[in-house]
């Protein structure tokens, strides 16, 4: 079985299924305001003491119904790092793995 997590931003038209749970990240701080490289931004969203609970918290939903959404205000940073970072920890636990970045440009 393949598992799937969505990661979008609110302020694109793409949506996830509205039926499959969502993982709201605007809890940690918009990595955007900062004038910093796209490495640095990503780095700060996975110092913040959020992080690991959002992470965990999406492997739950995903293991459980076999498909989950994060999401931020853009989809850049903070919905993307925490998507990859979940399908990381379930690929190493032996679970195959789908991510969809849904309103990024290819």
């Amino acid at each position: 079985m393949t598992y799937t997590i969505y990661s979008f931003g609110t302020h694109i038209n793409a949506r996830p299924p509205r039926e499959i749970e969502w993982v709201d990240c605007r809890c940690i701080d918009n990595p955007h305001r900062f004038r910093m490289g796209n490495d640095q931004k990503i780095e700060r969203v996975r110092r913040h003491p959020l992080f690991l609970g959002l992470v965990h918290l999406l492997m739950g939903m995903v293991a459980e119904d076999g498909t989950a959404a994060v999401f931020c205000t853009w989809g850049r940073h903070r919905s993307v790092t925490v998507a990859e970072q979940a399908a990381t920890n379930l690929r190493e636990l032996g679970y195959t793995v789908e991510v969809i970045h849904l309103g990024r440009k290819r």
